[in-house]
C-alpha cells in the first residue's frame, strides 16, 4: 500500500490499480508478425502504417526491413484504432517461458500503461546503436 498525493490510499494488490488489463485484441489465424523490407512497404500496408504514426507521430525512417516483432510494448486502443490484425495470439498473462522470443502476453507490471500488451524479448539484451529507432 502506498500513499498518494491526495492522501488517498490505494492497495498495490487491488483489481483496480494491479490487476486490471484490457487483454489485446482478438488476433488473426496467421500468428506472425508482419515485416516490412522499405517505408515505402509499410506505408502500403495501412494498418499497421496508422498504427506507428498513431503512436510515434511519424514513420520510421531506417531501420528496415523492419517488424512490429521487435518491439515490446503496444497500445490496444490504438492497434484496435488502425484495423491491425496481423500479430501473434497471446499466451495470457504472463510469458510462459522466458527463453521463446515473442510470445505476446497482456500484463508486465504495476506501472505499466493501462490498454497494453507487451511481446516478449529473451536475455541477454543489447545496447540500441546510435541515432536508431528504439523503444
Amino acid at each position: 500500500e502506498f500513499q498518494a498525493m491526495s492522501n488517498e490510499s490505494v492497495d498495490l494488490d487491488s483489481d483496480y490499480y494491479y490487476n486490471y488489463r484490457a487483454p489485446p485484441p482478438t488476433p488473426p489465424s496467421t500468428g506472425d508478425w508482419p515485416t516490412f523490407l522499405s517505408r515505402d512497404e509499410l506505408v502500403q500496408s495501412g494498418s499497421w502504417a496508422i498504427y506507428y504514426y498513431t503512436v510515434y507521430g511519424q514513420y520510421p525512417t531506417d531501420g528496415y526491413p523492419l517488424s512490429p516483432g521487435s518491439l515490446w510494448m503496444f497500445y490496444s486502443e490504438a492497434i484496435l484504432d488502425s484495423g491491425v490484425t496481423c500479430f501473434p495470439n497471446s499466451v495470457g498473462k504472463c510469458p510462459t517461458d522466458g527463453k521463446i522470443e515473442g510470445q505476446v502476453y497482456n500484463r508486465n507490471n504495476a506501472y505499466a500503461p493501462r490498454y497494453s500488451f507487451w511481446n516478449w524479448h529473451p536475455y541477454p539484451y543489447s545496447a540500441c546503436g546510435s541515432h536508431t529507432w528504439c523503444e
